[in-house]
This record gives structure tokens, C-alpha cells and sequence, in this order.
């Protein structure tokens, strides 16, 4: 039989073991829940910067679309702008309501060589620039373009 001093000897030694395994335990919970949050902070952080690079890339991708759609504009107003002076100003009777667009009397010779230098450059905004390159020298047209829908209106003349 055991006495009380081994009693409370047993006693006291199995509350100090108890206490520090429940210390012990108590500790390495704290640890891991610790690491679990950092985890998961990492993982915000890191699931954040990859949205604001798709954030980005995206927008990087629209600018990149807007500036084709823009170029691809551009190519077709140059275009029926070039066709526009072929077909109806530089021909040896233009349309009566094309003549400010022209150079009213040329020989045939000259509209024949404007017909094959004929260039036309993007200035700015919707103003394009037409050069018309005969004999006697260059010469340059300043021509307002608006698009409405899929028509492009000649809107000035300078």
C-alpha cells in the first residue's frame, strides 16, 4: 500500500507532467496555426499579384486591340481616300463638285504622273495629308476624314 507522501509525491509529479504536456501541446498548436495563417497570408498575397498581372495583361491586350482597330482605320481611310482621287480628281474631266479636291488645268501629262506618285499619309486625329507630285513640283492637300459607321465622309478640304 502507498503512503500519502508517495501520494502526493505521484500527484505532484503527474500534475507537473501533465502540465508541461499540455504546455508542450499547447505550444505546438499555437506553432501551427501560426504557420497556417502565414500560409495562407502568403497565399493571398501571392493569388493578388497574379490577378493584378492578369489586371495588366489585360489591359495591355485591350490597348494592343485598340491600337490594330485604330491602324486597320487608318489603312482603310488611306485607301478609299487613294481611290477617291484616282477615280474621280485625277482624271482629265473630273466631277464638277471634285474640282477643289483637284488641280484644275493640268495637262494630261501631269494628272498622269500625279495618278502614279499620288501618296497619302495619316497627319493627325482625322486629318490626313495628300501629295500630289506633277512637274512643276509638289503639292499638298489637307483632307478632314469622319467615319460614320462603315461610310467615311470628306468633311474638309485644305
Amino acid at each position: 500500500m502507498k503512503t500519502a507522501y508517495q501520494l502526493v509525491i505521484g500527484g505532484v509529479l503527474g500534475t507537473i507532467v501533465g502540465g508541461g504536456a499540455f504546455m508542450a501541446y499547447d505550444t505546438f498548436d499555437r506553432e501551427r496555426k501560426l504557420e497556417e495563417a502565414e500560409a495562407r497570408q502568403h497565399e493571398e498575397r501571392r493569388k493578388a499579384h497574379a490577378d493584378s498581372l492578369l489586371r495588366i495583361r489585360a489591359a495591355q491586350d485591350e490597348q494592343e486591340r485598340a491600337r490594330e482597330s485604330e491602324e486597320r482605320l487608318c489603312a482603310d481611310v488611306i485607301h478609299d481616300l487613294k481611290m477617291f482621287y484616282l477615280d474621280s480628281v485625277l482624271v482629265e474631266k473630273p466631277l464638277k463638285q471634285n474640282v477643289r479636291f483637284g488641280l484644275p488645268g493640268c495637262s494630261s501629262q501631269d494628272l498622269k504622273l500625279m495618278r502614279q506618285r499620288l501618296q497619302i499619309f495619316h497627319d493627325s486625329g482625322d486629318w490626313y495629308r495628300v501629295k500630289l507630285v506633277s512637274a512643276q513640283g509638289s503639292l499638298f492637300r489637307y483632307v478632314k476624314v469622319l467615319v460614320q459607321g462603315r461610310d467615311i465622309v470628306l468633311d474638309e478640304v485644305r
